[in-house]
């Protein structure tokens, strides 16, 4: 959602109605409509964790991603799946992530996922480090070098 919805376009015309009033009305009458959805933005930030040496096993680290979203109607919205790709500085970046899980028992409690009408919150999801990461940046010395810096300044 979010960006430039493509424009509903409408003409009323010459129309009928079972009144003879608004048919008297309205002859002659022709009203070009354009309609065009209010853009709907539900993710406002994206950010992650990591924590070296969390683990005695390898990868011995664990990420933990924390996904910002608000729920921009006015009905309550059951958040029944997460798809996300994290670049790296742009979308064009390489990739750093990949996130698609269903939130399904046993892995999620579906009813922490629920948001009430315009209600935001942070949804958390941790990665599976050596299936969801993506390991290309590391044959890339200037993402690697980048990657320290942002995270010198915890920037990431």
């Amino acid at each position: 959602a979010g960006g430039s919805a493509q424009p509903l376009l409408l003409r009323l015309a010459d129309g009928s109605s079972a009144s003879p009033l608004i048919e008297e009305v309205t002859r002659g009458l022709s009203v070009d409509v354009d309609f065009r959805p209010e853009p709907l933005y539900f993710l406002s930030a994206v950010t992650a964790d990591i924590a070296f040496l969390s683990s005695p096993v390898p990868p011995f680290y664990k990420v933990v991603v924390h996904i910002r979203v608000t729920n921009p109607l006015p009905q309550v919205v059951h958040v029944q799946q997460i798809n996300l790709t994290a670049n790296h500085l742009s979308l064009e970046g390489p990739v750093l992530y990949h996130y698609n899980h269903r939130i399904e028992e046993p892995r999620y409690d579906p009813t922490k996922y629920i948001l009430g009408p315009f209600e935001q919150r942070t949804l958390d999801f941790e990665l599976n480090v050596l299936s969801e990461v993506s390991w290309g940046f590391l044959f890339s010395p200037s993402e690697i070098m980048q990657l320290l810096w942002e995270a010198a300044d915890k920037n990431i």
